[in-house]
């Protein structure tokens, strides 16, 4: 469905081509909006259906692993092809880093070229500017929304860019080691929470089902015998029997 999708939007002229106009641009936006929703609704309905059949069809495990080792193989295959028709693992690690941190190449009108464009548009630049920044405040950093001084400073080029496009190598650069951690801390709590809420070790449900077990446990206290109090007071007359 992804694919369907992406070839129904690089089809489009106006959306893929430099300089259209904002009237095609925006016809042809909403052609691709509808049909996306109606290939959504296709997935869903699929999905259902094949939910509906998982339930009633059981399928033996072997067919299961068998058909996860065939993906395994066909994507080891298509790998290894592809590998070795760039020259080997190492020329294509070679080929693809200097792609990346080569200027990026004018692609003309036709946008869709930038698809299986490998330049990273001078990050790498931006990167080394910001590292620089670091080593020459290793300890606090050089303060927070420093690295567009230091790109002015030291940028390779007459771009402007006002941030580094590495999140955490812009907050190292400008806020140091203290600050990284921080980042971190702040986006692993949400990750941690929802990882023990999936596996059932926090959250609502667990602090539901697991209140019974917290509660105190106490003993079976023996009901009052009606003829208790007459054994040794003389009989209680609001009691029957005594």
């Amino acid at each position: 469905m992804d694919s369907t999708a992406l070839q129904a939007a690089s089809r489009s002229h106006a959306l893929t081509r430099q300089g259209a106009e904002l009237a095609a641009a925006a016809r042809d936006g909403h052609r691709v909006a509808v049909a996306l929703v109606a290939l959504a609704l296709v997935q869903t309905a699929v999905s259902l259906a094949l939910h509906g059949v998982a339930r009633r069809v059981a399928l033996d495990r072997r067919v299961g692993l068998a058909a996860a080792t065939l993906l395994v193989v066909l994507a080891g295959v298509g790998g290894g092809l592809a590998t070795a028709r760039a020259g080997g693992p190492t020329k294509l690690v070679g080929n693809a880093y200097d792609a990346f941190v080569s200027p990026e190449r004018p692609t003309g009108q036709d946008l869709n070229s930038r698809l299986v464009n490998l330049s990273g548009s001078g990050r790498a630049d931006y990167w080394r500017v910001a590292w620089r920044e670091f080593t020459e405040n290793p300890v606090l950093g050089g303060g927070a929304g420093s690295y567009e001084r230091y790109w002015i400073r030291d940028r390779p080029n007459a771009f402007f860019a006002r941030n580094a496009h590495n999140l955490y190598l812009e907050v190292l650069a400008e806020l140091g080691p203290v600050g990284l951690l921080l980042l971190c801390v702040a986006l692993g709590v949400p990750l941690v929470a929802a990882v023990r809420a999936a596996d059932g070790r926090d959250g609502p449900g667990h602090l539901l089902s697991g209140s019974a077990d917290r509660r105190p446990r106490l003993g079976r206290v023996a009901a009052p015998r009606p003829d208790a109090g007459a054994a040794g007071q003389g009989g209680d007359p609001r009691l029957p029997g005594t």
